[in-house]
């Protein structure tokens, strides 16, 4: 037996779709809160505001012990470190966190700095990109760059290298030279002596 509405169908999926979404949203959202409100306890309570425990890490351990034996897997000792690490990184940050991602984005993220932390949290938020998709997109560089001829910003994947040598060898290099390796600085311009280089 067929469906007789088609708009109906649509409207039930939309619907289903949206709702699912929401779901996944609150949970990433609450679950990432709770970590980053883990990471404020431990940087508060047992480190007294300090970025370093005074007494050694024994307390995170035993955090740790506690919290699986309660909870099961999830609260490591290297995930506690990580909780501290991204409330401290979040302290550094101007804008306020968007909780719109995993906690395993956050702790992925925490080790970039802060331009690039908000860069890669908003591309990977819009893009939705998975954890590994972030990492790859942050191991090729993508970046933003600004594309004169549509005036707008365009996501492109380019190498540090590439982007301070391109607009000179289009300028100056011929197809049949030789590939550059480098730049020479001179104190005097004298183009004998960077004709070669």
């Amino acid at each position: 037996m067929q469906l007789q509405s088609t708009d109906l169908l649509y409207k039930a999926i939309s619907i289903i779709d949206n709702g699912r979404k929401n779901i996944v949203e609150a949970i990433y959202n609450e679950s990432t809160k709770s970590y980053y409100l883990l990471g404020k306890l431990i940087v508060e309570d047992e480190q007294q505001g300090e970025t370093k425990a005074k007494y050694g890490k024994k307390v995170l351990e035993n955090l740790s012990k506690e919290l699986t034996l309660k909870y099961g897997k999830g609260f490591s000792l290297s995930t506690l470190k990580d909780c501290r690490k991204f409330y401290i990184k979040s302290q550094s940050l101007t804008d306020q966190l968007k909780f719109k991602l995993s906690f395993t984005h956050y702790a992925y993220l925490i080790r970039l700095d802060d331009k690039e932390f908000k860069f890669y949290e908003q591309y990977a938020i819009e893009q939705k990109l998975s954890v590994r998709e972030l990492q790859k997109a942050v191991q090729n560089n993508t970046i933003l760059r600004v594309d004169n001829e549509a005036k707008k910003l365009v996501i492109t994947s380019v190498k540090p290298k590439e982007i301070i040598k391109d607009p000179y060898i289009r300028e100056v290099e011929n197809d049949d030279d030789n590939k550059t390796i480098g730049i020479l600085l001179c104190s005097e311009k004298n183009d004998n002596v960077v004709k070669y280089t």
